[in-house]
């Protein structure tokens, strides 16, 4: 158990290690466990830190770590990149002509409130 929570402590797993000390019971001291008492704590607790993997797994299969796989590929983050940067040109394209329109339309009404006629 040591080991696994120095481990989980190098790797920054700061909520894992959380977890096993919640399920510690520290007012059972434990000179007053039984061997075969010991046996069942530390089965318990190998228990709760498989389970941890198991979730720790699970967890990395859910976004945002599905990206991992684009974001160290320079072909998929190539082709994704291209793939918006179309869309950002043509909706920059089209900003620049509404812009366009509004100055327009600015000097228009602009210029009939100086002059009336």
């Amino acid at each position: 158990l040591r080991e696994e929570v120095v481990t989980l402590f190098l790797n920054g797993k700061t909520k894992e290690i959380k977890k096993i000390y919640s399920t510690f019971d520290f007012s059972v001291k434990n000179n007053d466990l039984s061997p075969q008492e010991l046996e069942t704590e530390i089965s318990c607790i190998q228990e709760k830190i498989a389970d941890l993997h198991k979730e720790r797994k699970e967890i990395k299969k859910s976004f945002p770590f599905t990206l991992i796989p684009v974001l160290t590929d320079t072909n998929l983050l190539a082709d994704e990149v291209a793939k918006y940067s179309d869309g950002i040109n043509e909706l920059t394209k089209q900003k620049h002509r509404l812009e366009s329109k509004l100055s327009g339309l600015t000097a228009i009404y602009d210029y009939g409130s100086i002059n009336p006629n």
